[in-house]
């Protein structure tokens, strides 16, 4: 696996989709991936998509299929996700490859700003790609679609490479699946890059004929066995301005512990609650709190209810 980027930069990268895109990177398969194994590939693409967003909260999308065509990649203002064609000179032990094209920006008297407008990827042709998101071992002829498009997912978002064996983002393939929702290194990166990103001012972003990075947020409500009884949690709303609600059916007595943090880990706010059979509000008041991303922790003396849960002002 590897990464291109035009224009390179040692500067940390902040995502600002084209102006076009508002703030949206929409991602289109080309035919071919697509119908790759009736459609299997499309569907793993989809889903590492929608993990990194429910990781980081970025605005990735699957958009309609289209045919690729061999024309100047980066710079065409669609996203695309293709197989490799001869002229791209892809390396034979290369799985997969991907291009953030950058715009890079000196405003007086400031550092260099890199905005990464467009993200295009590549698949090695040349491999049989194994389409799985469930965990079933991978065949020794085959490579693993899902790990190489998170990590490929992972350049797209401003990532580079690490030396964490076990991080989707190490710069060796491995044939292992990886765990993105236990990645540190993916979780705590990422979430510095949509942090910095959204400080960027619409303004500073227009003229260089971008847009702001939108923040998204998954579902943030589930169900939970613990030992024998059940707990329903919703979090709302989300994004929030002066309180966060905590929405909590339980079949038993307990204490509940809510901690919120910035998005630097640190300890903003931490409540304990005594909940019982039933339906229980937690009202948590964040008046006064900075724009911005969070992190929510919910927990009982049974179990961690929410864990890193992202919530944003």
């Amino acid at each position: 696996m590897s990464q291109n980027r035009n224009n390179k930069t040692k500067e940390p990268v902040y995502l600002a989709p084209h102006t076009s895109f508002n703030g949206t990177y929409t991602f289109h398969c080309d035919t071919a991936v697509a119908n790759y194994k009736n459609g299997a590939m499309k569907a793993v693409i989809r889903k590492a998509l929608e993990d990194w967003t429910c990781l980081t909260g970025i605005d990735w999308k699957m958009g309609t299929d289209t045919a690729f065509t061999n024309t100047v990649s980066g710079i065409d203002s669609v996203c695309i996700i293709r197989f490799s064609v001869p002229t791209d000179s892809m390396a034979s032990n290369t799985v997969a490859s991907a291009s953030l094209t950058h715009l890079n920006y000196s405003p007086a008297g400031t550092p260099l700003l890199s905005f990464g407008k467009e993200i295009d990827i590549k698949l090695n042709s040349n491999f049989d790609f194994f389409c799985d998101t469930t965990g079933l071992p991978v065949p020794s002829n085959q490579r693993d679609l899902y790990t190489a498009i998170l990590h490929e997912l992972g350049h797209g978002h401003g990532l580079n490479h690490v030396i964490d064996t076990d991080a989707i983002m190490h710069f060796q393939y491995s044939g292992v699946k990886n765990d993105l929702v236990n990645d540190l290194s993916a979780n705590d990166g990422g979430d510095y890059i949509m942090f910095r990103s959204t400080l960027l001012t619409s303004a500073q972003l227009l003229t260089k004929g971008s847009s702001k990075i939108n923040y998204v947020t998954c579902a943030t409500n589930g169900i939970f066995e613990i030992e024998n009884g059940k707990l329903d949690a919703l979090v709302y709303p989300n994004p929030f301005n002066n309180e966060v609600n905590i929405q909590l059916n339980i079949d038993w007595h307990t204490n509940v512990t809510v901690n919120l943090y910035n998005v630097n880990k640190q300890l903003i706010k931490t409540r304990d609650y005594t909940v019982s059979n039933g339906a229980n509000l937690l009202i948590i008041e964040t008046e006064g709190l900075p724009k911005g991303i969070y992190v929510l922790n919910l927990s009982t003396p049974e179990a961690q209810i929410f864990k890193n849960q992202k919530i944003v002002k």
